[in-house]
């Protein structure tokens, strides 16, 4: 799992940098500064951020709406506004690309720390249903999000008001949501609850018992009806899976 990701798109260079250096402050990772529309088209290219900060006005024909509509259609990316106009019909034009947040210049390291938490909380909860067609999740540890894909997940455990992730790497995560949150948020074909305090994943299961299941020599209770709906599950899989390859 790593730090978010994050380019800047701005064609004012002090601008950027500034915002360069408050996002190293909060500790996130900043991949590119572009300064033109074409720039910012490469970079997102070879780069493949998680977030991007796009000014609107990019001194140029096209500008970060133009931009904000390809970065939609094609690289399904999410993407904060930046701009110095905050008027009615910039606001107005830039709704139509549907931006996760928008930041009237100038601004602080605070407004940009509230706007990202914003943003990926909005792209959260737009992207519930998209985000079992992609191969990872952002979730929020502590004070800031991060990227985690599902095949490091070994299984899930509940603890109070907190999930936490265990990984393949030995690593753990405490995240602050309950397990329905997190169903939610996990593709069904891969995941399953076993029990009212854990979830696995398929990929890693290695032996499957009457009354338990293992992961990496961990053994986890399972109820009857949690082991009929994840044999099922895995039968399905199984199913669907040699249809791909016959066909």
């Amino acid at each position: 799992m790593g730090v978010l990701k994050i380019g800047i798109v701005e064609d004012e260079m002090i601008i950027a940098e500034t915002i360069s250096l408050y996002l190293n402050r909060l500790e996130y990772e900043v991949l590119f500064m572009a300064f033109s529309f074409d720039d910012a088209i490469k970079a997102i290219d070879a780069e493949k951020p998680d977030l991007l900060l796009l000014d609107i006005k990019l001194g140029t024909k096209k500008n970060g709406i133009d931009l904000a509509a390809i970065i939609l259609k094609e690289y399904k990316i999410p993407f904060i506004f930046l701009t110095a106009n905050s008027d009615a019909a910039t606001i107005q034009k830039a709704k139509h690309v549907k931006p996760l947040a928008f930041m009237v210049k100038p601004f602080t390291q605070t407004g940009l720390f509230s706007s990202i938490e914003i943003a990926m909380s909005n792209y959260e909860m737009a992207s519930k249903d998209t985000l079992h067609q992609s191969d990872h999740l952002f979730i929020k540890v502590g004070y800031q999000y991060r990227k985690i894909f599902f095949t490091e997940i070994l299984y899930l455990e509940t603890c109070h008001n907190y999930i936490k992730i265990f990984k393949q790497d030995g690593t753990e995560d405490l995240v602050r949501k309950s397990m329905a949150e997190i169903l939610e948020l996990l593709p069904v074909h891969q995941f399953s609850k076993i029990s009212r305090y854990h979830i696995v994943n398929h990929q890693h299961l290695q032996e499957i018992k009457t009354n338990s299941v293992f992961i990496h020599a961990v053994e986890l209770a399972i109820g009857k009806s949690n082991r009929d709906v994840l044999l099922k599950k895995l039968c399905e899989s199984r199913v669907e899976s040699s249809n791909r390859d016959y066909n």
